[in-house]
């Protein structure tokens, strides 16, 4: 899903991306 995401958004969707699953990651941790 990922894949298909990027190639639809371009590079801006992929940076988007990138960042949200950073954000997760970092909830995460804070636990």
């Amino acid at each position: 899903d990922l894949m298909i995401s990027s190639s639809r958004y371009g590079i801006k969707g992929t940076v988007q991306l990138i960042e949200h699953a950073l954000a997760q990651l970092m909830q995460e941790g804070s636990k």
